[in-house]
């Protein structure tokens, strides 16, 4: 089955924001997926658009992963973590520094957080055509 572009692109943007250049090519680690998906999920909050628990079950659909223990063992880690995993250096659990980084780069979240808000409406569709 093909991917949907919008979903490719979805990943493009998570990856961008959250993993550091040097990290990229281990996004497919366990414990880079979760620290990259709670990062994603706690930088949700200063945006408004969507929620951390809607972040999180998005992305770990999108990376194919809502039943991989390794990876849903591992969400919630502290902000050192995440930094050591992906080299997304923002304090997650400082609220101020959270929201300080948010609006430096309001234009990417914004985009990603609706991209993510847009994937659970069509998916919230299609299981109410399945019903």
């Amino acid at each position: 089955m093909e991917r949907d572009p919008r979903d490719l692109e979805l990943q493009r943007t998570v990856e961008s924001l959250f993993i550091a250049e040097a990290k990229k090519q281990d996004v497919a680690q366990p414990h880079v997926l979760a620290a990259m998906i709670t990062a994603a999920s706690a930088m949700s909050i200063p945006s408004g658009i969507t929620t951390p628990e809607l972040t999180t079950e998005e992305l770990l659909d999108l990376y194919g992963k809502k039943e991989d223990g390794k990876v849903t063992s591992l969400l919630g880690m502290s902000s050192s973590y995440i930094k050591l995993n992906t080299g997304y250096s923002v304090e997650v659990e400082d609220m101020g520094s959270a929201y300080a980084n948010y609006s430096a780069q309001k234009e990417e979240y914004d985009r990603l957080y609706t991209s993510i808000s847009e994937r659970a409406k069509s998916h919230e569709k299609e299981e109410g055509k399945a019903l």
